[in-house]
């Protein structure tokens, strides 16, 4: 409990998380229920390979994973054989946040299930920020108010692409835009 859940890791060149459990973790002042991952001073790449974010909650932005940078360095994820069930997020982003900006998100594999946020995107919220998802699977998440399995919002160029390959939305509800 407090301003991130479980790990916060920043301004790491490289950071290498395999086979990991975040579980039942909570950020009552702040962002990241389970791992927050930031790049201020110097580029971060990570690599998350069999990362599962179970129950985790917080107060702001993504219950089980949030990503951060400033107008410099970037933040680089890659995120293979993860799941995310059951995270809670009070604003956006009940899975996972990634926000930039610049830096890219790579998802292969990964499972979205039962997630919840607020404000914008009850699986995953992507924002100035590129991303690749392959074999990816958004069910049964909920958002109050758009996107609930997925948002993703460009910037002030056009640096920012979304790819999409193999992904199953199924059962996910929003109460305005993208249930």
């Amino acid at each position: 409990t407090g301003s991130v859940g479980a790990m916060t890791l920043r301004d790491m060149a490289r950071v290498e998380l395999d086979n990991i459990l975040f579980k039942g973790n909570i950020a009552e002042g702040g962002s990241a229920g389970g791992l927050y991952l930031g790049a201020y001073d110097r580029h971060l790449e990570a690599n998350l390979t069999n990362v599962h974010f179970e129950d985790n909650a917080c107060s702001s932005n993504g219950g089980g994973l949030y990503t951060d940078s400033n107008a410099g360095p970037r933040v680089n994820v890659t995120v293979r054989n993860c799941s995310f069930v059951n995270n809670r997020a009070a604003n956006v982003g009940g899975g996972a946040c990634v926000l930039g900006p610049g830096g890219m998100a790579r998802l292969e594999d990964v499972s979205f299930l039962r997630n919840e946020a607020a404000s914008h995107a009850g699986g995953l919220y992507v924002s100035e920020h590129g991303a690749s998802l392959q074999n990816v699977l958004f069910e049964e998440n909920v958002c109050s108010n758009e996107g609930g399995a997925l948002v993703a919002t460009g910037g002030d160029d056009d640096q920012y692409a979304l790819v999409l390959n193999t992904i199953s939305f199924l059962r996910n509800n929003a109460t305005s835009h993208g249930g």
